[in-house]
């Protein structure tokens, strides 16, 4: 054998290891936080057009890179560039406590901010019933920061929006909980919230309002607008009447589709017996929709999951019906009703997976679902205390931004800042996927091969799923027999996984093109 042969087989050799012996995972290129000696916590992450991104979470300090805290707790933006350097941030609100979940961009390069608000000063000077309750609190932001205009939206009792998002009209769709019954607030249904959606024009002025539940507690924590011009909205629900028409028991993912006006399609409830939350939802390329959030069920739709108070994501047509549920047993938090999560939680990748953050024993969990809820990597992020993980992003280079809050200073954490911080992590693109090992039921032949190859397995074969060294799927094609021939001759030369799904299994072996 001569050298470049040799060299070449402990080439190959190695990679094989690699991929059978270790779990694929992004790598750490750069963490930064922001925060002042206080507390910020973040809720929300979206990626501008200029190739950075916009934050929105709570801070309480006035010192570090805070400037103009205003009382107990204001909303804190800040706009970061493509490495993590600070451009500008700003604090909204009074003398109450306000927190910001929700933040994206606007065509026109500014932002939307929506949250909740105790004040009736400050920034504030339209809120709705005393300082002991919430509203929803608006904001239309420029693409520096200043303020364009601002809402306080909702009545006597307790509002709060954990979702906005621009609508293809130029004004916004808002979802969040209610349990007013006057002012902006036509119904109430009783319980202690309701879900309640907003459709706003540009200028932040109601065009039309929802309340939708039942007798119970009903928390809408994400809302999308779908093709169809309509909205999907998610959160949890223990109501066993009103709108809900098939409570599973407890706390469910209680999932509603509206048309444009805000009027009902179709409502389907998600679980089991426990507590399960559902806390972002997404549409799908194939026109269904991606549900992220928390379970605490082992019966009903999770019948098939170990453990409890883990996370659980959920594929649906566009009707409703469930296609698969991945369940992860990953803690992130639960209860009998949960702190606010994230809209954010869960993203779709680049390939047509699934990336989600999550938390496990007080560190950032971030992981890749394949399009047919496979775990095909994860990482866990963070120090010795207490970190959370709320938004992740894929760029189009193929790398993560993960964005949360944290009490650490260590591991991971180069520099705590205070009590809590903003803290960002940027994560280098997977360069390999897991193999799961070979089973001698099936065969790839040849192998290696000069791009085009055949596969036989005793077992049928439903569907065969490429994929490249950074873990995207480059081909994909679905099958009812026993072998089938694949060409990879239009892709470069490589080290490739194929991933076969049969009757009873799914199989992943290794290909290399030569």
């Amino acid at each position: 054998m001569n050298k470049a042969n040799y060299n070449y087989l402990l080439i190959f050799c190695f990679c094989v290891f690699f991929l059978t012996t270790a779990k694929a995972q992004p790598t750490i290129e750069w963490e930064k936080s922001y925060g002042g000696s206080g507390f910020e916590f973040l809720y929300s992450m979206q990626k501008t057009a200029d190739g950075g991104y916009i934050l929105a979470g709570s801070s309480v300090s006035n010192d570090g890179d805070l400037t103009n805290n205003q009382g107990a707790g204001d909303y804190w933006i800040v706009k970061i560039d493509s490495i993590g350097t600070l451009e500008w941030q700003k604090s909204y609100g009074g003398s109450e406590h306000d927190e910001a979940y929700s933040v994206q961009q606007t065509t026109d390069g500014g932002y939307i901010v929506a949250g909740m608000s105790n004040s009736n000063d400050g920034d504030i000077n339209d809120h709705n019933g005393s300082v002991t309750v919430s509203d929803c609190w608006v904001l239309r932001l420029d693409n520096l920061g200043n303020i364009i205009w601002k809402k306080s939206l909702g009545g006597s009792g307790s509002d709060k929006a954990y979702a906005i998002q621009q609508t293809t009209d130029g004004g916004f769709i808002m979802s969040g909980l209610s349990s007013s019954n006057d002012g902006d607030v036509s119904v109430y249904l009783g319980g202690f919230w309701d879900y309640w959606v907003v459709k706003l024009d540009a200028f932040g002025n109601i065009q039309w309002e929802k309340s939708l539940g039942g007798n119970g507690n009903d928390a809408a924590f994400s809302v999308y607008q779908s093709n169809d011009g309509g909205y999907i909205i998610a959160g949890g629900s223990n109501s066993t009447n009103g709108h809900i028409t098939n409570n599973k028991g407890g706390f469910d993912y209680w999932v509603v589709k509206l048309d444009n006006l805000g009027n009902i399609q179709w409502d389907k409830s998600y679980g089991g017996s426990g507590g399960d939350f559902a806390y972002s939802i997404k549409q799908t390329n194939d026109g269904g929709f991606i549900i992220y959030g928390d379970r605490g069920s082992l019966d009903g739709d999770l019948v098939n999951c170990n453990g409890t108070n883990s996370t659980w994501v959920v594929k649906i047509d566009n009707f409703g019906n469930i296609e698969w549920g991945s369940c992860l047993n990953i803690n992130i938090g639960g209860g009998s009703f949960p702190l606010i999560r994230s809209n954010d939680g869960v993203y779709l990748s680049n390939d047509g997976g699934y990336l989600f953050v999550s938390h496990l024993s007080g560190s950032y969990w971030v992981g890749k679902l394949s399009g047919s809820g496979g775990l095909l990597w994860s990482k866990t992020l963070g120090g010795s205390n207490f970190d959370e993980s709320k938004a992740i992003i894929q760029n189009s280079d193929g790398s993560y931004l993960v964005a949360g809050h944290t009490n650490s200073s260590d591991g991971d954490v180069s520099l705590n800042k205070g009590m809590t911080d903003f803290w960002v992590v940027k994560l280098s693109a997977v360069v390999s996927i897991d193999e799961i090992e070979n089973t001698p039921l099936t065969t790839i032949f040849p192998n290696p091969t000069n791009g085009i190859f055949t596969i036989s397995s005793t077992e049928g074969i439903n569907e065969v799923e490429v994929f490249n060294t950074l873990g995207q799927a480059v081909y994909n094609k679905k099958i009812t027999s026993n072998s089938t021939t694949i060409n990879l001759t239009s892709f470069p030369k490589g080290l490739y996984l194929v991933q076969l799904k049969t009757n009873t299994n799914i199989i992943t072996k290794k290909i290399v093109y030569e």
